[in-house]
C-alpha cells in the first residue's frame, strides 16, 4: 500500500517539502492540513506588501491547482486539534479523522507577545500572517501614532511599512544598536540615521513595561526608562514562539520548540518536525535558509534515502527596505584577534567592513551597496583561502579577478 503522509501546517516549510517530494517523484498519499484559509504563501514578503513594494499577487507559493495536479489533498481553514501518535490519527476542528503512516509537524510560529499589562487591548498585534496584514492596513489607513517593538529585520521592515502608510512610527528596541546581532556600532548608527531621515523615530535601549489603553483600545506604550509613547497601533516584532501546543498534547517531547534530531525525527517513531516549530541541538530557526536545508534532509529521510542530516550554517541577512541596501554575513561576535578592513564613503552613504581571521573571510557588513554580498557570502561559507586576493578583496569580485 502507498504510505500515507500527513503534514500539519501549510506554510513555507511545508510548501518547500512538497516541492522537493514532487521533484523526487516520491510515492506518498499526502494530506496537508492548514489552519489558514489560503494555500501556501510567502510570509517573507508580507512587510514588502505592507509598504507597497509588492502586491498580494506576489505572495502565493503553491496554488490550489498545483495541489490538485500533484494529487495532494489540501485542507484549509480547518486546523488539526488532536494527534493520536499510537492509533496514528489526526483529528481536525471540523471532526475529520485522517490516518497517517508518517506525520510531519510544520506548524510554524507566532509573534512573541510579552506578558505585560495591556497587551490584550484592541490595536495590539503581532505580524506573522495575511490576517495580521489586513488588520494592520485597516488601522494604518487612519494615520496616527504607532509603536513597533523590535529592532531586528522584521521590526525595521514593519516600521518602514507603517511609515510608508502615513503613520507616525516610533521603533522600540531593548538594545542600544539596531540589528545588534548582525551589525557593528558604526553600521547600526548609519542605518538609524537613514531611517530617521524618512521620519521614523527611535527609542533604543528601552523595553515596553505596559500597554496603556482607554479600557478598550491601545493608547500608548510605557517604557521601562519612564517614557510613555503615544500609540493607536502597537506592533510586536521582537522574536517568535514556536507553535508546539498540539505536539506537546500528543506527548511529543518539546522544549522551546518540538525537539528533533538532525534527521528531523522527534521522540516518537514516525513523527517529524520541520521549520520554525522544531529545535535541533538546542537551536530554533526563524530564517528561511535553514528551513530549506531541513526540507531537503526530511525529503530524503521520508524516502528512506541516505542523508548526512541537518548541519547548521550561519546565513546572510538582507534588509527589505526600499532604498536601503544592507547585507550582513558571518557569525557575531567575530573571532578574537580577527582583522577588519573598513571602507567608508559618508557622502555616498557607503560603509563596508570585511572581517578576516587567518586567511579566511569570516564576516561582511555592507551598507549602501550590497552588490558584492553574495560573493562575500560564498567566500565565508566555503572557508576559501583569500591570501592571494587579500589586498584587493575590499573592491569586489571584478577587481579581484582582473588582478
Amino acid at each position: 500500500m502507498t504510505e500515507r503522509l500527513v503534514i500539519i501546517g501549510s506554510g513555507m516549510a511545508a510548501a518547500r517539502l512538497l516541492e522537493i517530494l514532487a521533484e523526487r517523484g516520491s510515492a506518498f498519499a499526502i494530506t496537508v492540513i492548514g489552519a489558514e484559509m489560503q494555500p501556501s504563501y510567502n510570509r517573507i514578503l508580507l512587510s514588502s506588501v505592507l509598504c507597497g513594494d509588492n502586491s498580494e499577487g506576489d505572495l502565493p507559493l503553491l496554488t490550489e491547482s498545483w495541489y490538485r495536479q500533484q494529487g495532494v489533498a489540501l485542507i484549509t481553514g480547518g486546523p488539526a486539534v488532536n494527534v493520536d501518535p499510537w492509533g496514528r490519527w489526526v483529528t481536525t476542528r471540523s471532526g475529520r479523522c485522517i490516518p497517517w503512516d508518517k506525520l510531519v509537524f510544520a506548524t510554524g510560529s507566532r509573534a512573541h507577545i510579552p506578558d505585560i499589562p495591556g497587551v490584550c487591548a484592541e490595536g495590539v498585534l503581532g505580524f506573522r500572517g495575511l490576517a495580521d496584514l489586513d488588520t494592520i492596513r485597516r488601522r494604518a489607513g487612519a494615520g496616527g501614532p504607532a509603536v513597533v517593538v523590535g529592532g531586528g529585520l522584521l521590526g525595521l521592515e514593519a516600521a518602514h511599512g507603517l511609515n510608508a502608510l502615513g503613520m507616525e512610527v516610533t521603533l522600540v528596541h531593548r538594545q542600544p544598536l539596531l540589528m545588534n546581532r548582525q551589525l557593528d556600532g558604526e553600521a547600526a548608527e548609519q542605518l538609524r540615521e537613514l531611517l530617521a531621515r524618512r521620519g521614523i523615530r527611535f527609542a533604543l535601549g528601552a523595553s515596553p513595561r505596559a500597554v496603556t489603553s482607554d479600557g478598550q483600545r491601545a493608547t500608548g506604550v510605557a517604557l521601562d526608562d519612564g517614557r510613555c509613547l503615544a500609540a493607536e497601533l502597537v506592533l510586536f516584532a521582537a522574536g517568535i514562539d514556536a507553535n508546539t501546543e498540539l505536539a506537546a498534547a500528543a506527548g511529543i517531547p518539546c522544549d522551546r520548540a518540538i525537539v528533533a534530531d538532525p534527521l528531523l525525527r522527534t521522540g516518537v517513531d514516525g513523527i517529524f518536525a520541520l521549520g520554525e516549530c522544531c529545535q535541533i541541538d538546542g537551536r530554533t530557526f526563524g530564517l528561511v535558509a535553514p528551513v530549506w536545508q531541513q526540507a531537503e534532509v526530511l525529503a530524503a529521510v521520508l524516502d528512506n534515502q541516505p542523508t548526512p542530516g541537518y548541519c547548521h550554517r550561519e546565513v546572510a541577512t538582507q534588509l527589505k527596505v526600499s532604498g536601503v541596501d544592507l547585507y550582513a554575513a558571518g557569525a557575531m561576535p567575530f573571532p578574537e584577534g580577527a582583522h577588519s578592513l573598513v571602507l567608508r564613503d559618508r557622502q555616498r552613504g557607503i560603509y563596508r567592513r570585511l572581517v578576516i581571521s587567518g586567511n579566511r573571510l569570516v564576516g561582511a557588513i555592507l551598507l549602501g551597496d550590497r552588490s558584492a554580498g553574495n560573493w562575500y557570502g560564498e567566500l565565508i561559507d566555503s572557508g576559501a583561502d583569500i591570501s592571494g586576493i587579500r589586498s584587493r578583496i575590499m573592491f569586489g569580485p571584478e577587481f579581484c579577478r582582473a588582478g
